[in-house]
């Protein structure tokens, strides 16, 4: 019977400084040895996981963009997709312009990222561009009137950066949307059904293996959903409170290689691996 891990990015799978630990390599290692698939489920937007894709020799689909997008590999072979409705699309884009002088949005297509003027957050972008090869730089594109406008492409999900929390509950309040921490200072917004949870779900399916032999990673609140999917749940230890609360196990830091612990002393007992 096949079995699958889907682990988070940021703050699980890799150390603060985006890198990969050896006891996770290694970790890698022992599952391509039983024969175990597995794939990432991040938040990022797709362009911005094709360099660990690669690295990490993931060779089935990926979930980006909060579980509002699975695809190939190539990340241009879309297994599922949720895009934002136009008209919630529209109330969004015309909420975040009252703010245009200190607007920090960052908002992913199938195909491109778009940055508003005023964006920070882009940074992260350009530099993980600098360090890919061409094939895996993300296209990048400001994100103009017109674009807000909703006419120019399909949106998957829209990132505030440092919102206020005047703008959080506010966006968290409107129907039809899934709102949600992707970490600190990011403000996640899709179309409702967008989750981890749910892509994992379908991520399954689509492999033909049973919730019950799947187990996740994650370190926050856009996790959860993951956790509560039916799947083999771990949740880290630089995690908050009420996410490891959500969590079958608790491991150790990402920056103590978390991940590797938890497949040695829960998931590969669990799943009848033994070396």
């Amino acid at each position: 019977m096949k079995h699958l891990l889907v682990f988070d990015m940021d703050e699980t799978f890799l150390l603060p400084d985006k890198t990969i630990s050896a006891d996770n390599r290694k970790a890698l290692e022992k599952l391509q040895k039983h024969d175990i698939l597995y794939t990432i489920a991040s938040g990022r937007s797709p362009f911005m996981i094709g360099r660990y894709i690669d690295e990490l020799s993931v060779s089935i689909p990926v979930i980006s963009c909060n579980g509002g997008l699975i695809s190939g590999t190539d990340l241009t072979t879309i297994i599922w997709e949720n895009p934002i409705h136009n008209d919630l699309l529209k109330h969004v884009f015309a909420h975040l312009a009252n703010f245009t002088s200190s607007m920090d949005v960052l908002a992913y297509s199938t195909t491109k990222v778009y940055y508003s003027k005023y964006s920070t957050r882009i940074e992260a972008f350009r530099q993980y561009n600098a360090s890919s090869p061409d094939h895996r730089k993300a296209p990048l594109f400001p994100l103009t009137p017109e674009v807000m406008l909703g006419e120019e492409d399909a949106f998957i999900k829209i990132l505030l950066y440092s919102p206020t929390p005047e703008q959080e509950e506010y966006l968290r309040s409107l129907e039809g949307l899934e709102v949600v921490s992707s970490g600190a200072n990011f403000l996640d917004i899709m179309q409702k059904g967008s989750t981890k949870g749910n892509a994992v779900l379908a991520l399954a399916n689509h492999l033909d293996i049973p919730i019950g032999n799947v187990a996740v990673f994650g370190d926050n609140e856009n996790d959860i959903s993951m956790f509560r999917s039916g799947a083999l749940s771990v949740a880290m230890g630089n995690s908050q409170d009420f996410v490891k609360a959500e969590a079958q196990y608790v491991t150790a830091t990402n920056i103590q290689s978390g991940v590797a612990q938890a497949i040695e002393k829960y998931v590969l007992p669990t799943f009848g691996y033994i070396d």
